[in-house]
């Protein structure tokens, strides 16, 4: 009975640790995908600005002032 209770007990302690490692990896792999998903959106938003800027840039004239 007591090697039951140990091995079940050794069973249940080397799957806890191999989920907690899992659980680190996956929540790595997620929050470097949100990072470059963020990334890529400030990214989009700052070249569409940077294009209308450049834009009305060109269309500018001295005497429109």
């Amino acid at each position: 009975m007591l090697v039951l209770v140990l091995v079940l007990g050794l069973f249940t302690f080397t799957n806890s640790i191999s989920m907690v490692k899992q659980t680190e990896q996956q929540l790595g792999g997620v929050l470097q995908q949100n990072s470059e998903f963020v990334a890529q959106n400030i990214a989009s938003w700052l070249n569409a600005n940077l294009a209308i800027v450049i834009s009305i840039a060109k269309t500018y004239k001295i005497n429109d002032v």
